[in-house]
Protein backbone atom coordinates (compact mmCIF):
# COMPACT_ATOMS: atom_id res chain seq x y z
CA UNK A 1 0.00 0.00 0.00
CA UNK A 2 1.49 3.34 -1.00
CA UNK A 3 1.16 6.56 1.04
CA UNK A 4 1.07 4.71 4.34
CA UNK A 5 -0.76 6.59 7.09
CA UNK A 6 -1.35 5.83 10.74
CA UNK A 7 -4.68 4.10 11.17
CA UNK A 8 -4.64 2.34 7.79
CA UNK A 9 -4.74 -1.43 7.48
CA UNK A 10 -2.22 -3.19 5.24
CA UNK A 11 -0.79 -6.65 4.57
CA UNK A 12 2.64 -8.23 4.60
CA UNK A 13 4.19 -11.66 4.29
CA UNK A 14 7.43 -13.55 4.20
CA UNK A 15 8.20 -16.44 1.86
CA UNK A 16 5.72 -15.13 -0.68
CA UNK A 17 5.56 -17.46 -3.70
CA UNK A 18 7.32 -16.25 -6.82
CA UNK A 19 9.99 -14.17 -5.12
CA UNK A 20 12.90 -16.52 -5.84
CA UNK A 21 12.58 -18.56 -2.67
CA UNK A 22 12.76 -22.32 -2.79
CA UNK A 23 9.37 -23.92 -2.16
CA UNK A 24 9.93 -25.45 1.27
CA UNK A 25 6.27 -25.65 2.21
CA UNK A 26 2.93 -26.21 0.55
CA UNK A 27 1.31 -23.15 2.13
CA UNK A 28 2.15 -19.54 2.94
CA UNK A 29 0.43 -16.76 4.85
CA UNK A 30 -0.10 -13.02 4.85
CA UNK A 31 -0.60 -10.93 7.95
CA UNK A 32 -3.03 -8.01 8.14
CA UNK A 33 -1.82 -5.24 10.42
CA UNK A 34 -2.50 -1.57 11.17
CA UNK A 35 -0.01 1.26 10.68
CA UNK A 36 0.42 3.04 14.04
CA UNK A 37 2.30 6.14 15.21
CA UNK A 38 5.72 5.58 16.76
CA UNK A 39 5.84 6.75 20.35
CA UNK A 40 8.41 9.41 21.12
CA UNK A 41 9.52 10.04 17.54
CA UNK A 42 8.17 10.83 14.10
CA UNK A 43 6.93 8.16 11.77
CA UNK A 44 4.80 5.07 11.73
CA UNK A 45 5.35 1.38 12.32
CA UNK A 46 3.48 -1.88 11.85
CA UNK A 47 1.24 -3.10 14.65
CA UNK A 48 1.21 -6.76 15.47
CA UNK A 49 -0.75 -8.91 13.04
CA UNK A 50 -4.49 -8.86 13.74
CA UNK A 51 -5.62 -11.34 11.06
CA UNK A 52 -3.64 -14.07 9.29
CA UNK A 53 -4.67 -15.37 5.85
CA UNK A 54 -3.11 -18.64 4.65
CA UNK A 55 -3.42 -20.74 1.54
CA UNK A 56 -1.67 -22.86 -1.06
CA UNK A 57 1.58 -21.67 -2.64
CA UNK A 58 0.26 -22.96 -5.98
CA UNK A 59 -2.49 -20.32 -6.05
CA UNK A 60 -1.25 -17.23 -4.19
CA UNK A 61 -3.73 -14.91 -5.94
CA UNK A 62 -6.59 -16.34 -3.86
CA UNK A 63 -4.74 -15.48 -0.64
CA UNK A 64 -3.80 -11.98 -1.83
CA UNK A 65 -7.35 -11.29 -3.08
CA UNK A 66 -8.87 -12.30 0.26
CA UNK A 67 -6.34 -10.23 2.24
CA UNK A 68 -6.86 -7.18 0.04
CA UNK A 69 -10.66 -7.43 0.41
CA UNK A 70 -10.33 -7.58 4.19
CA UNK A 71 -7.92 -4.60 4.23
CA UNK A 72 -10.37 -2.62 2.10
CA UNK A 73 -13.25 -3.50 4.45
CA UNK A 74 -11.21 -2.52 7.53
CA UNK A 75 -10.12 0.75 5.92
CA UNK A 76 -13.80 1.45 5.14
CA UNK A 77 -14.74 1.20 8.82
CA UNK A 78 -15.42 -2.48 9.48
CA UNK A 79 -14.18 -3.77 12.83
CA UNK A 80 -11.31 -6.24 13.09
CA UNK A 81 -13.63 -8.22 15.40
CA UNK A 82 -15.91 -8.89 12.41
CA UNK A 83 -13.31 -11.32 11.03
CA UNK A 84 -11.77 -14.52 12.38
CA UNK A 85 -8.15 -14.21 13.56
CA UNK A 86 -7.04 -16.89 11.08
CA UNK A 87 -8.56 -17.57 7.67
CA UNK A 88 -7.54 -20.44 5.40
CA UNK A 89 -8.28 -19.91 1.71
CA UNK A 90 -8.89 -23.11 -0.24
Amino acid sequence: MENKKAGQWDLSGQCIPGEGLEPHAHTFSLGIFKWVEKIGCDGIKKSKVAIRISGARQNPNLVFDKAEKICKALNSGKSVGDFPKHITVR
